[in-house]
This record gives structure tokens, sequence and C-alpha cells, in this order.
């Protein structure tokens, strides 16, 4: 099975690089996008891992904050998901990785799914679960 993930509400071709006016939930907003600054796909490596979380901690991120607020946060950059306690520290470095400030410091796709598979077969590895690193 192979999950794609997209926003068919906003499909369409688009310059790499360019300013883009904000769009999107801003629960899985990067914080370049919020910035007003350009963007490209590091912006998505930031959303996908929000969605990654959600489904880790079974719930949204921020649910005591408004929108404005949660916002303010993300794009000054003080304002992250918590994982879980019992997230799988790989998981945990991971995640943060791909939440950093600066879209250039976050690992791109190339080397998230790499990182994911590996992580997929300690997972199925029943034996393992509590012992990944």
């Amino acid at each position: 099975m192979r999950t794609k993930i997209a926003d068919f509400g906003l499909s369409k071709f688009r310059e790499v690089g360019k300013t883009m006016s904000i769009c999107g939930s801003p629960l899985w907003v990067a914080p370049e996008v919020l910035r007003g600054e350009k963007y490209g796909t590091p912006c998505d490596v930031f959303s996908f891992s929000i969605i990654v979380w959600e489904a880790l901690a079974w719930s949204e991120p921020y649910p005591a904050m408004g929108s404005s607020e949660v916002m303010k946060g993300v794009a000054i950059g003080n304002l992250r998901p918590i994982n879980p306690d019992d997230t799988p520290l790989c998981m945990d470095r991971l995640l943060k990785d791909c939440w950093q400030r600066k879209q250039d410091q976050r690992p791109g796709f190339n080397e998230l799914v790499p990182k994911l598979e590996a992580m997929r077969e300690e997972f199925l590895d029943i034996g393992n679960i509590g012992m990944m690193p």
C-alpha cells in the first residue's frame, strides 16, 4: 500500500522559490509561509511532520490556542507540538528536525523516506517495540 498526501484545493503547478500568499490551515502551515517568505518543498516536510505528530498523539496540535496565537508562535519559531512521552527517540528526533524554523535546516523527503522505512521495519518486528533507539 502507498499513501499519498495532497491538498486538492491547492494542487497546481507552482514556481519554486516564489513568494506566495499565506494559504492552508494554520495548524499545519510552515513558519516561512506564515512569514510571507519564499518557500518550496521544505514547507511540505513541515506540514507532513505535523500530520505524523497527529497520528502519534491522536490529537490536533495546540488545542487550547486560537489561530492567530498559533500562527504567531509558529512563525517566530517558539511554538511546536510536544511529542507524546512514549514517542520512540528516533521519531522524536525526526519530527524535531522537520520542525526547524529555517527551511534549509529541515531534511528533504529523499532523506525522510529511508528513515521512515527503517522505522517501519523496526516497528513491524514486534520483539523490538519499546527497544527502539
